[in-house]
C-alpha cells in the first residue's frame, strides 16, 4: 500500500514537472505594436483522423468532443474540464495537437468572455490547457484576444496571438509571437490545419451576400441556441470597424457598408472568421 502511494506521489511530481517544462517552453519572443502577416510556411499537423466527423459542444466549464467515423459510428467521446473564473464564461474552444505537447493528446485553447457586459480591456481572456485540464499558458486579457496562426519560422513552431485594446475611444492593436515546443509539420501545399481558426491571412470566402457589396451586405452566422454573442468586423490591417451584438433568434445581420472604403473585410463570430468585399 505504501509503495502504491509512493508511486502515485512520484507520478504526480513527474506530471507537474513535465507541465512546468512545457510552460517554460511557450515563451513570448516578440510583440508588434500593430498587426502583422506571416508570409512563410504554416504548420500542417493533422488534429483529427481522415474522413471523420467532429462535434464539439461547450457545457458550462467543460468541452465535449465527439469524433465519428465515415460510416457515422462513434469513434471517441471525451469531455475536457477547464478552470472557472468569476464573471467569465467560455466562448470558444480551439483544438490542436503536437503544437504545445509532443504526444498525441489534444491541446485546447479556451477563450473566455466576461458576463457583465463591461466591454473593457478585460473583456476576453485566453488560456491554453492540456487534455487533463492543466494550464499550459495564460495569455492574459484584452478587449478582444484570439489565436491567429501557428506557423514555421527557422524550422521552429511559432504561435501568433492578436490582441485589441480600447481606451478613451482609441483602438490599439498588438501581435504577440510565441515559441512553441512542438515539432513542425510541413504540408506540400503549405496549407494549414489544427489550431488555425482565426487566421485572417488564409481564409476561404464565407457566405456573405451580395459579395462584393456596395450599399449593404448580409452576414450569416451560427451560434448555440439561447446564446448571445458579438460579431466583430475588421479591415485587413486588423482595425476594428464595428461590433454587433447577436443572438440565436436570428442567423444573419444586414450590415450597412456605405461608409466603408473599398477593400476586403472580415467578420468574426465565436472565433470563426469569414471575409467579404466592399466595392
Amino acid at each position: 500500500m505504501k509503495k502504491n502511494v509512493k508511486n502515485l506521489i512520484l507520478a504526480g511530481i513527474f506530471a507537474f514537472t513535465c507541465s512546468n517544462l512545457l510552460i517554460s517552453q511557450i515563451t513570448l519572443e516578440h510583440t508588434f505594436n500593430g498587426t502583422v502577416t506571416w508570409t512563410g510556411n504554416y504548420n500542417g499537423e493533422k488534429v483529427y483522423p481522415d474522413d471523420s466527423y467532429v462535434m464539439g459542444t461547450i457545457n458550462n466549464d467543460s468541452y465535449n468532443l465527439k469524433i465519428y467515423n465515415s460510416d457515422y459510428s462513434l469513434s471517441s467521446n471525451n469531455t475536457y474540464n477547464f478552470s472557472t473564473f468569476q464573471d467569465y464564461r467560455i466562448q470558444t474552444v480551439t483544438v490542436s495537437k503536437k503544437v504545445f505537447n509532443t504526444d498525441d493528446s489534444f491541446e485546447l485553447m479556451v477563450t473566455y468572455i466576461k458576463t457583465d457586459n463591461s466591454f473593457d480591456n478585460t473583456n476576453y481572456k485566453l488560456i491554453l490547457f492540456d487534455s487533463n485540464g492543466n494550464v499550459l499558458k495564460d495569455f492574459g486579457t484584452a478587449y478582444n484576444i484570439f489565436p491567429s496562426t501557428v506557423h514555421i519560422a527557422n524550422n521552429n513552431l511559432k504561435l501568433m496571438i492578436r490582441k485589441i485594446f480600447f481606451s478613451n475611444s482609441v483602438t490599439s492593436y498588438e501581435t504577440e509571437i510565441y515559441s512553441a515546443p512542438g515539432t513542425p509539420q510541413y504540408n506540400d501545399d503549405n496549407s494549414t490545419s489544427g489550431l488555425i481558426q482565426n487566421n485572417f491571412d488564409n481564409l476561404e470566402d464565407g457566405y456573405a451576400y451580395p459579395n462584393p457589396a456596395t450599399l449593404s451586405i448580409t452576414l450569416p452566422y451560427s451560434i448555440n441556441e439561447g446564446s448571445i454573442s458579438t460579431m466583430n468586423i475588421f479591415d485587413t490591417s486588423g482595425k476594428l470597424m464595428e461590433s454587433k451584438t447577436i443572438d440565436s433568434r436570428f442567423n444573419q445581420i444586414n450590415l450597412n457598408v456605405t461608409n466603408y472604403t473599398s477593400g476586403t473585410y472580415f467578420y468574426v463570430v465565436n472565433g470563426v472568421s469569414k471575409k467579404f468585399i466592399v466595392e
